[in-house]
């Protein structure tokens, strides 16, 4: 986007017609104005972003803020910025973006400095928060580095960062110093200025890793929603402890899950047993696996529930049901076979069975090799998740709870 072409969509004109028309197939909009002299492609792919930001970005989308495509997909929703837990007086947001969290984090705030050294996002993000009616947030044009090192006022209560994750070509980035602006290098300088830090990390990026390039971090939050790893949030405060543990903050359903374990603990074995004759299957959310505490969870938060889990990226195998709601999924167990090709295509076909759901994990294929080797196509009531029992591949036939 340029700036003629938000200054084109902040004319009322422009606004009435992106607000008559939104929701609507971006597509048959420009066919049906195609005689126009308004500049309808512009207006079109505004409206497709717009759709796409109604899950996401449902303030945005219901006051038909202008969303530049990139801004976009880097941003965070809604929904993930609303699980950062902080509160005070004064907030910097080093990386305003889209405005996203400078929004959230100006509800908890009496005043939230924002900024964004890219004038044209910054010009249409100070629009977008007015139009939210969000007065506590200074947009400032200004680049994170020349900010910290020129600053001379009062502490911030929050100094929250979300690197850009691409370089300059578009490839993603992962590891934290490749990222800009590079928080390694400011983190000194950035203790000098907080009481607390709050650093969004890519969700690829090992947990491990963080610790090795940050080990000032205490707390490390592995954000997930519906069941995909949304955020990967790295904690410092001035006044905490010396004990350093990851939190896992899962959201599923409308339910929420909430679980703390000290650093070490992701590397403990389980030390149960599997059951000889296992009549459940339950998979932790993901949330769990990326942080390496699928053992830890049951043994720490679900330690009277029978069974084990049959390796760290694998599966538990149970013979009891765990009290639901659940921090992830469960199957009834309906039978169990050897992973043979051929040998589960006639079973399939004896059952009448042509669509499943297929899931796998700690198993050398994928998904879609697996529906093409079994001939089967995706959806329906049936479930085959596929695994190793006792070493050997199998697959699973589960009636989901």
């Amino acid at each position: 986007m340029t700036h003629e072409e938000f200054e084109i969509l902040t004319e009322p004109k422009i606004r009435n017609l992106l607000k008559r028309h939104q929701g609507e197939d971006p597509v048959t909009f420009a066919l049906s104005h195609s005689k126009s002299d308004l500049p309808i492609q512009l207006i079109a792919s505004q409206l497709a972003i717009l759709k796409k930001a109604a899950q996401k970005l449902p303030s945005y989308y219901n006051h038909a803020c202008i969303i530049p495509q990139r801004a976009f997909e880097q941003c965070s929703s809604e929904k993930a910025a609303s699980l950062k837990e902080a509160s005070g007086i004064h907030c910097l947001d080093m990386t305003a973006g889209l405005g996203v969290d400078s929004y959230h984090f100006s509800q908890s705030f009496q005043n939230v400095t924002s900024l964004e050294a890219d004038k044209l996002l910054a010009d249409i993000t100070r629009h977008n928060l007015k139009l939210l009616n969000t007065r506590n947030v200074e947009i400032r044009n200004e680049s994170a580095h020349l900010f910290l090192e020129t600053y001379k006022g009062n502490p911030f209560d929050l100094i929250f960062v979300d690197p850009d994750r691409r370089n300059s070509t578009g490839k993603r980035l992962v590891k934290l110093g490749e990222c800009s602006p590079d928080v390694v290098s400011l983190f000194g300088r950035m203790q000098q200025l907080a009481q607390q830090i709050m650093i969004k990390a890519s969700p690829m990026l090992d947990i491990s890793a963080a610790w090795d390039d940050l080990p000032q971090i205490q707390v490390i939050e592995v954000v997930s929603i519906g069941n995909e790893c949304k955020e990967l949030l790295l904690h410092w405060r001035k006044t905490a402890d010396a004990n350093k543990y990851i939190h896992l903050k899962i959201l599923r359903q409308n339910h929420r899950f909430s679980y703390e374990f000290p650093q070490g603990a992701p590397n403990k074995p389980d030390s149960r047993q599997l059951p000889a004759h296992p009549t459940v299957l339950i998979e932790p959310d993901v949330a769990c696996y990326k942080a390496r505490t699928t053992q830890t969870l049951f043994e720490h938060a679900f330690p009277d529930l029978p069974g084990a889990m049959n390796h760290s990226m694998g599966f538990f195998f149970g013979t009891q049901l765990p009290e639901l709601p659940f921090p992830g999924r469960v199957w009834d167990i309906l039978e169990m076979m050897p992973y043979k090709p051929k040998a589960i295509k006639r079973w399939l076909k004896k059952q009448g069975i042509n669509r499943a759901h297929i899931v796998q994990r700690h198993f050398p294929f994928q998904v879609a090799d697996i529906r093409k080797q079994l001939g089967l196509r995706e959806g329906g009531e049936h479930w085959l998740i596929a695994t190793r029992w006792q070493g050997e591949k199998c697959v699973i036939w589960g009636k989901a709870h």
